[in-house]
């Protein structure tokens, strides 16, 4: 017998299914070799058997079934549809609710039919907007070292739940004017500290946009889901892996946190120019005007840091590349050295720290006025 849930939870048993879940799945080519499988959750507006509410939210399905994506990330989607009024918050803190049981029970029920391809239990990856963002965070929490890596899109989840082995590996999205309050900024940087002290990794990327809409974006980025095909079960103390040039924290690891100041104000001014670092196009700091000589982007770090370094400017294909720009560095941001030089091919700037740095700044050199687009920073 369950015990009660806590005054927190609200579980209404009678509107959990007791033996079928049903489901959408989507089934990549027919292959030898195992390949990954996603669960994903709508929102509250998805929940029932209706196929018109099931397909609201298109954006994963249009991305996942894409024929390019597939010959890259060749995958199953397997999307459970809820009861109405369902839920999958944990009834107990040590345990899982029975609606989340049966999900997974159906998840493997589905995986043991499939043959051709099979499916690689050690890389399942759970994502979900909203509601099913939390339900999307829930899974790794009530069965850790289950699935391998977790998108949750415009949620928030309690620090409180994070497993202390096999925290799990999130990438979190979420629109800028969201979780803003005290008491939200507080929860999310303890949430950061809680699941990276455990060993797990912990991402967040956020929109200059409003409103709850951050997976249309979130889900285009192709540096989403080569981190997430990144991950495996189990592997939350090995060292990050270099997933591919574009990615991210490649070679010796992540930067730490970054706040950027600019004489030049972004497109972003007054909530961060530091989410460039993340290097995807919707997060890159654009200037808000063009930049006229003489005018800087500022990185200043949390802590001092060294080593060889590479400025990526421009998006990913390949537009709005700096040519005419030179990277300074500084101790103390009042005195500065030239550090290296942005390449009129490809739009990158590399150099050495030899001696810990707490400042580095992108000063624009050229003659016509230019907008200035940073995508990225890595530590090689």
């Amino acid at each position: 017998m369950r015990d009660k849930p806590p005054p927190d939870c609200h579980v209404d048993y009678r509107k959990c299914p007791t033996n079928a879940i049903p489901y959408l799945l989507y089934t990549p080519r027919n292959g030898p070799r195992p390949v990954p499988m996603i669960i994903y959750f709508g929102g509250l507006g998805e929940h029932g058997t209706d196929l018109g509410k099931q397909f609201r939210q298109t954006k994963v399905f249009e991305k996942v079934a894409d024929l390019n994506f597939q010959k890259r990330h060749p995958c199953y989607l397997f999307a459970p549809m809820l009861p109405e009024g369902g839920v999958i918050r944990c009834a107990q803190p040590t345990g899982s609710s029975q609606l989340a049981d049966l999900t997974c029970d159906a998840m493997y029920a589905v995986i043991k039919s499939l043959k051709s391809p099979r499916v690689d239990t050690n890389r399942l990856y759970a994502t979900g907007l909203s509601w099913g963002g939390v339900a999307s965070f829930e899974l790794l929490c009530s069965y850790p070292g289950r699935f391998a890596a977790c998108v949750p899109i415009s949620c928030i989840q309690s620090p409180l739940r994070i497993p202390f082995s096999c925290p799990g590996n999130y990438w979190l999205f979420h629109n800028e004017t969201a979780y803003v309050s005290e008491g939200s900024v507080a929860a999310l940087a303890e949430l950061e500290k809680t699941v990276c002290e455990r060993g797990g990794d912990f991402r967040r990327s956020t929109y200059p946009d409003l409103g709850h809409d951050a997976w249309s974006k979130a889900w285009r980025e192709e540096s989403v889901w080569e981190w997430m095909f990144s991950k495996e079960s189990g592997s939350q103390s090995r060292p990050k892996t270099r997933y591919s040039e574009e990615g991210l924290n490649v070679g010796r690891g992540s930067l730490p946190k970054a706040k950027c100041t600019a004489c030049l104000p972004g497109m972003d001014a007054g909530h961060g120019a530091e989410r460039f670092l993340d290097g995807l196009d919707e997060t890159a700091y654009i200037s808000c005007r063009p930049a006229q000589k003489g005018d800087w982007v500022e990185v200043v770090f949390d802590e001092p840091v060294k080593g060889r370094f590479r400025i990526y400017s421009g998006l990913r294909d390949g537009s709005s590349r700096l040519s005419s720009a030179a990277v300074e560095i500084s101790t103390d941001g009042k005195h500065w050295s030239r550090a290296g030089v942005f390449s009129a091919k490809t739009g990158e700037a590399a150099f050495d720290a030899k001696r810990s740095v707490r400042y580095m700044r992108v000063v624009y050199n050229g003659q016509k006025p230019i907008q200035v687009t940073l995508r990225k920073i890595v530590r090689e």
